[in-house]
């Protein structure tokens, strides 16, 4: 164990040899961080991002079976409201269907493997 004037010692030259030491410039590091971010950016961006951007394809089935259980659910509510029909049960009713419409064209749709 070293007592105090050799921790003392030992700690100014530690400190000596550092500041003998060129300083890396303060660029560098955002320099780095910004080229980093821009990998990551850009990877998010050919990935995810493109695709987030697009516009929905009108043409797709399952936007046409979302949106005909959105309409059916849109009817439902409003018949709701006139018969007084508690609204959780026909919500739930109308995402049921919706739900089922999707998987079975999903899986109508959905290659076979041979």
């Amino acid at each position: 164990m070293l007592n105090s004037d050799g921790k003392r010692e030992l700690i100014l030259a530690h400190h000596e040899a550092r500041r003998q030491q060129k300083p890396v410039p303060a660029v560098v590091y955002f320099a780095g961080i910004a080229a980093s971010c821009l990998v990551v950016v850009t990877g998010w961006w050919m990935t995810i991002g493109s695709n987030v951007f697009r516009p929905l394809l009108k043409n797709d089935e399952a936007v046409r079976i979302m949106t005909q259980g959105v309409q059916k659910l849109e009817t439902n509510m409003a018949q709701a409201q006139q018969a007084k029909i508690p609204e959780s049960q026909q919500i739930k009713a109308g995402v049921k269907e919706a739900i089922l419409r999707l998987q079975q064209q999903t899986a109508s749709s959905t290659p076979t493997n041979p």
